[in-house]
Formats: structure tokens, sequence, C-alpha cells
């Protein structure tokens, strides 16, 4: 199943350049040509060099998978394309087609790969997240609701 699933993957490789510009090289299914660029990158030291998956979300080492809880509450998150620990950063505002911004529930981004913390595989590997997304998702009832249903 897991050879499936690499086996139709994307991937990127990415590094911050000048300006802290984001760069990203896209390989398509080549997963041998981005590792092959990814470890030329490596060697030159660029900052924050990653071999990213674009649609497959991998699982932590064991060593990270048992001590998720720890490193969540210390703002570290396990990103499954990035397969690397971020401190993912929170954003408070989003951009339309037109480049407006308008505000939003506060999110969590992974600082290369830009995925948000209400992905379905940032939920499954980082008990934070899930934590975030359940509270999001409750809604208190206003005591006023409660009074009209009771008078029929």
């Amino acid at each position: 199943m897991i050879r499936h699933a690499v086996d139709n993957a994307r991937w990127d490789v990415m590094w911050v350049g000048k300006g802290k510009r984001i760069i990203v090289k896209e390989f398509d299914e080549d997963l041998v040509g981005a590792i092959e660029l990814y470890m030329l990158v490596k060697k030159a030291k660029k900052p924050m060099a990653t071999l990213r998956c674009c649609n497959v979300g991998f699982r932590p080492p064991d060593k990270y998978y048992d001590k998720m809880v720890a490193y969540n509450k210390q703002g570290v998150w396990w990103c499954p394309y990035c397969m690397e620990l971020r401190r993912f950063e929170k954003c408070l505002h989003a951009f339309d087609d037109f480049g407006d911004a308008y505000a939003i529930d506060p999110e969590y981004r992974c600082p290369m790969c830009d995925i948000t913390h209400t992905d379905w595989h940032v939920i499954r590997y980082n008990p934070v997240a899930k934590r975030l997304r359940d509270r999001r998702g409750a809604r208190k009832r206003s005591s006023k609701g409660r009074k009209r249903r009771g008078k029929k």
C-alpha cells in the first residue's frame, strides 16, 4: 500500500532563497530527480531545504510519534507533507483571488508548504490540531433559543 502511494506521489524541492523568498522546483512523480536536487541543496547549506510530497501525507518517525503531544504543546507540529517537525505560524487573515485581505478564524500554517492545521493529515498526526478543530466546530447555544423552545 505504501509503495503504491509513493508511486503516485508528486514531489517538490523547496528552500529559502535571497530575500526570504521560497524557491520551489517541481518534479511530478520523479522521486529520484527530486532526491538528487534535495541532496545538492542540502550540501550547499541552503536554509530550510525541504523534500516535500504534494499529495501524500506521511506519518512521523516512531521517535517523534510517542512525544507528539509534548512537541505540540511547545508549538512544534509534524508537517506530513514536508516530513519534518515545524513551528507552524499563526495566521489571522487570508487573501481572496484579487489579493485583498480578509479576516478569518485563527489558522496555523506550515512556514514552508503553507498547509493549515485543518488538513486531515495534519489533524491525524498532531493531537493539538484535532483539539483546535473540535473546539472551532463547537457552537454555544444562546439562552434565548432555549427559552423560546420551552415557552410553547
